[in-house]
């Protein structure tokens, strides 16, 4: 890799966490990211990537999001490596797994682009539906599981379905679902709350 380039890479990383107009700042040096002592020195830092394989198309990747950048916590990664690493991501749970959103989308069991994923996922679908029901094939007929996860209340664990058959249930398993999944409520008020109330529900 070329001297000038690793030199712009060099400038950028030493801006990113220490020029507090850098538009990056906020997420690097705001955060408390620093550079290390010997990497402010250039000739150290390139003769470090040269010996750790850098190369044009691939990233400087720190492999501890909240670390600074230094020998021991950095390395060279391709763009989808350094995309998965980003503390930013958004991580999903289902089928036993936690993984990033890119890295589902890649996943055999992933039959939805990462659009139609993100959009389920706000819909309130359950996680392993959103990511291996097909396109066309749910949409707004789509009903959640009726055992995809337990709900603490009142000392106990049941599904949204199992509470909806309680004698302290008010509303139905769908009103139910609605207002835990989709609008966030907490799942005792939800369970007790009568539909007809003297003021709207906060949806």
């Amino acid at each position: 890799m070329k001297r000038h380039e690793l030199r712009s890479r060099w400038v950028k990383m030493l801006s990113r966490c220490e020029d507090k107009e850098n538009i990056s700042y906020a997420n690097y040096g705001g955060k408390g990211i620093k550079v290390c002592k010997d990497w402010h020195d250039f000739d150290k830092f390139y003769n470090w990537c040269i010996s750790n394989g850098a190369k044009p198309n691939l990233f400087l990747d720190r492999i501890n999001n909240n670390s600074d950048y230094k020998p021991s916590n950095c390395r060279f990664v391709t763009r989808k490596q350094n995309n998965n690493n980003k503390s930013n991501n958004t991580y999903l749970t289902a089928f036993e797994e936690t993984k990033t959103l890119s890295q589902w989308i890649d996943d055999k069991r992933c039959h939805v682009t990462k659009n139609t994923l993100q959009k389920r996922l706000r819909l309130g679908w359950h996680s392993e539906d959103a990511i291996s029901i097909k396109s066309g094939m749910g949409g707004r007929s789509y009903k959640p599981k009726k055992d995809s996860k337990f709900y603490k209340a009142f000392g106990e664990f049941k599904t949204l379905f199992e509470w909806s058959k309680d004698k302290r249930c008010k509303p139905s398993y769908k009103m139910l679902w609605q207002r835990v999944e989709i609008h966030g409520w907490n799942i005792e008020e939800a369970i007790t709350k009568p539909l007809k109330l003297s003021k709207p529900l906060p949806f």
